[in-house]
């Protein structure tokens, strides 16, 4: 059996945009990683569900890939730059029951989003759109163990030539 919570990373995340730069070490990487968990769980997130990632480059985008490892889940990335409806192709196709986004992509994901159920945290700023979760400050999750053969992540064809498919 597996288990992402007990991913090791000793490094450091070294983010730059534009003037600004910022460097995440191991402890405050797991810290942001157990808020992520922690907030998917409590928004009902569980073993085997699929969670869209709509995020910029930033640390928090690695982030919520390994969180949702940690609970069990299935992570699908999406490029910030897809389209409506190339967005909510991958989204109904998926069966994504979760989406991580950021203030920056909160408006194009809820442009694309036409169901209802699905739950979307925001991981930065104010809310934006009615009845998002922002991160919790609990660090507390479970880390589901999972088998080798358990799917991790899902990730989309470009769709140029046909329909995007998507690859376990």
């Amino acid at each position: 059996l597996l288990n992402a919570g007990n991913l090791a990373f000793s490094g450091q995340i070294y983010w730059a945009r534009n003037s600004s730069k910022s460097i995440l070490d191991a402890a405050a990487f797991q810290v942001l990683v157990g808020r992520i968990a922690a907030s998917l769980e409590r928004m009902g997130v569980r073993c085997g569900d699929r969670v869209v990632g709509f995020l910029g480059r930033r640390p928090e985008a690695f982030a919520a890939a390994v969180a949702t490892w940690r609970i069990g889940a299935i992570y699908v990335p999406l490029f910030t730059s897809l389209g409506t409806e190339a967005i909510r192709i991958r989204i109904d196709d998926s069966g994504a029951e979760a989406a991580i986004t950021d203030n920056a992509n909160r408006l194009a994901l809820g442009s694309a989003q036409d169901r209802s159920d699905l739950r979307v945290l925001v991981v930065d700023g104010s809310n934006d759109g009615a009845g998002d979760t922002h991160l919790r400050e609990d660090i507390s999750s479970t880390s589901a163990p999972t088998s080798a053969e358990a799917p991790a992540t899902i990730i989309y064809t470009s769709g140029t030539t046909s329909r995007p498919k998507g690859c376990v």
